[in-house]
């Protein structure tokens, strides 16, 4: 919500600055906090609170870079740019997986006094390289518009979003549940399973995540060019009853310990089930927003789907397989699965959708034509 009023209000790019700056900042923070034996209580406390601040900026950045990279792009290439944008996240899990990797082969007590501290510390890196190329953007002719309309800087885009779209807010948010619960699931509660269940090495789910990423850099925008081609809504409801079916199969194929079908069963659920949703998503749930209030309504909708779909995930699934084994878990995973395939079914296509001027209200054009012949009418007289 904080992020996204300031999207609307003040700019795409300002935003995605302060978010990349915060990011940064908290992460290189991380890097540098005392330890316990130094700090006691405090220093557990600090790193909660760095990731509370964290967390904020990473609700803010991916809504608004979507609706930024959207907006830019040409009408019948939305889908294909908003692809681009998707493969950030895996880029950033091979880097960050495999420079952890890297330090984990220091000696324990290196890794344990130092070690450790060197990922969270080159992000300033990132944070700066970043920060250059932001400072190059130009605001979008979307925003621009929406910028020169007086009527706008009266209004609260929050109020706006729940008020005009409370049914695009729910779908939206919906449109995330699958990807989101099938990425928590297989990258971290199956990294559980595996190691404390089949007692395999964790090696094999960290291997096979940097793999269905990096497969992900070609798979994401291929799935959003198509959606330019056929439309976000087959693909996504496809996507969606595809992820149900691999949820009933991913954790048998699993239980067999065959390293090779644990790939098999990843690389199927994230690079065919998921990426097929989250290829077209940022083209899809920019596109359901109205152009002054679209940072908000996809900032909200997409951090709701998040929190529920996925962060809450790998807790879920624990105290169901705790209480029933294996069962409850693909039940579970299933049915959220299910629920996007609801969301998508009700979801209207909105592919080649025009952007400009932000669609009025009925409220805003009764107003706007009253002020009109206001104007006749004083020009008469």
């Amino acid at each position: 919500m904080i992020f996204g009023y300031l999207g609307d209000r003040k700019g795409r790019k300002i935003t995605l600055i302060v978010t990349l700056m915060t990011m940064g900042i908290t992460t290189t923070l991380i890097g540098l906090l005392p330890t316990a034996d130094t700090f006691g209580i405090g220093a557990p406390i600090l790193l909660v609170i760095l990731r509370v601040v964290q967390g904020m900026a990473v609700g803010g950045e991916w809504g608004t870079a979507a609706a930024m990279i959207v907006e830019s792009a040409p009408r019948q290439k939305r889908g294909l740019y908003g692809g681009w944008l998707q493969i950030g996240g895996g880029v950033g899990t091979i880097l960050s997986t495999g420079l952890f990797s890297l330090m984990a082969l220091l000696p324990e007590d290196q890794f344990l006094a130092w070690g450790w501290r060197v990922p969270f510390l080159f992000s300033v890196v990132l944070a700066v390289a970043g920060l250059i190329m932001r400072r190059t953007l130009q605001e979008t002719e979307v925003f621009q518009s929406v910028r020169s309309d007086e009527r706008n800087k009266r209004k609260s885009p929050t109020l706006e979003v729940f008020r005009r779209h409370p049914k695009e807010l729910l779908i939206a948010a919906g449109l995330r549940l699958s990807e989101s619960v099938t990425y928590y699931i297989v990258t971290v509660f199956t990294l559980f399973y595996t190691t404390t269940v089949l007692k395999m090495s964790k090696q094999v789910v960290l291997l096979s995540t940097i793999l269905v990423v990096t497969i992900a850099i070609a798979t994401l925008p291929l799935f959003g060019s198509l959606s330019d081609r056929v439309g976000r809504r087959p693909l996504y409801l496809g996507g969606a009853l595809l992820s149900v079916l691999l949820a009933v199969v991913f954790f048998p194929m699993v239980s067999t310990g065959s390293v090779l079908l644990i790939v098999l069963a990843f690389v199927l659920i994230i690079n065919t089930g998921r990426d097929l949703q989250y290829g077209p998503q940022a083209a899809y749930l920019s596109e359901l927003f109205d152009d002054d209030i679209r940072t908000t309504g996809v900032n909200i909708a997409a951090q709701i789907g998040n929190v529920v779909g996925g962060g809450f995930a790998p807790f879920i699934a624990a105290a169901l397989y705790a209480a029933g084994g294996l069962t409850p878990v693909v039940i579970y995973f299933a049915a959220v699965c299910a629920l996007c395939a609801v969301a998508a079914y009700f979801a209207p296509e909105t592919a080649g959708r025009e952007f400009g001027a932000s669609r009025e209200t009925a409220t805003d054009k009764v107003a706007s034509a009253a002020g009109s012949n206001l104007g006749v009418s004083s020009q008469g007289a």
